[in-house]
């Protein structure tokens, strides 16, 4: 995401907060990425869903992209882990959730139903196998 800031929409002036829950990948994003990148960036070693749980910052955008192997875990699909990211956002900011649609999993847990429920202003961009779902905060 920091880079698709900084190389594709030509925006210079942010901060990013990344979260992963294996210290490997973050070793990883500090030898590859570019170090203007990286300056602007504080990548924690977390659980998303504690973090999400337990902070009070806010933000303009929350991306979300939590996967174990191929499924969202039903925690991060919940209603409560999706208002808690709705509060969050700073007023008109904004959620991009990605998810692997799978229709018994959705279905299960009922993302698509909660994520409607806690984001009345809503968009889902269908790429490839991957649907992107954009929530707006009021």
């Amino acid at each position: 995401i920091p880079s698709m800031l900084s190389n594709r929409f030509k925006i210079k002036n942010y901060t990013c907060t990344g979260l992963e829950n294996d210290q490997q990948i973050i070793d990883l994003a500090k030898e590859f990425l570019d170090d203007n990148i990286l300056k602007k960036c504080n990548l924690i070693t977390a659980d998303a869903i504690q973090f999400v749980n337990q902070h009070d910052l806010q933000y303009n955008i929350l991306a979300v992209d939590i996967f174990k192997y191929q499924t969202v875990p039903a925690t991060a699909q919940s209603s409560n882990f999706l208002e808690n990211c709705r509060k969050l956002l700073l007023p008109n900011g904004v959620i991009i959730f990605n998810i692997i649609p799978n229709e018994s999993e959705n279905k299960t847990h009922g993302f698509s139903d909660n994520f409607r429920h806690v984001f009345s202003k809503f968009q889902v961009i269908q790429l490839s196998m991957n649907q992107v779902w954009l929530g707006w905060r009021d």
